[in-house]
């Protein structure tokens, strides 16, 4: 399904953020695609590096090259931690977001139980 200006995550199995996160980290950082597979893996989310060259391959590539914010990494002290549970193919899970106070996702964690040391790591 290609995507469409109105809603370029129409129809993909995973959601948009994650998918967009995918296509930043693999631009941002000198990674392949089976290594950003990999780093999503250790989070607790299976994708499949096919699934993260759909999406630089279709057109997300110039939007996120474009939102990519050109500060140096001291500019970015300032972030959050958000935590939510959501279901995951019917299971419950905590899912714990890293976000800059831009808003952007800088890094998540994807738990099947909380646990406090886990996220002090994170």
């Amino acid at each position: 399904m290609p995507i469409t200006a109105n809603n370029p995550f129409e129809g993909r199995q995973y959601p948009g953020e994650l998918i967009v996160l995918c296509v930043r980290w693999y631009l941002r950082y000198p990674l392949s695609y089976e290594q950003v597979s990999e780093l999503l893996a250790e989070r607790g989310v299976e994708v499949d590096a096919s699934c993260i060259w759909r999406g630089v391959q279709t057109g997300l590539r110039p939007r996120v090259e474009q939102a990519l914010p050109n500060v140096s990494e001291a500019d970015q002290q300032s972030y959050r931690v958000d935590e939510t549970d959501i279901k995951v193919q019917g299971q419950d899970k905590y899912l714990y977001r890293a976000l800059h106070s831009t808003g952007q996702t800088i890094e998540f964690l994807l738990t099947a139980m909380r646990d406090k040391n886990a996220v002090k790591r994170f």
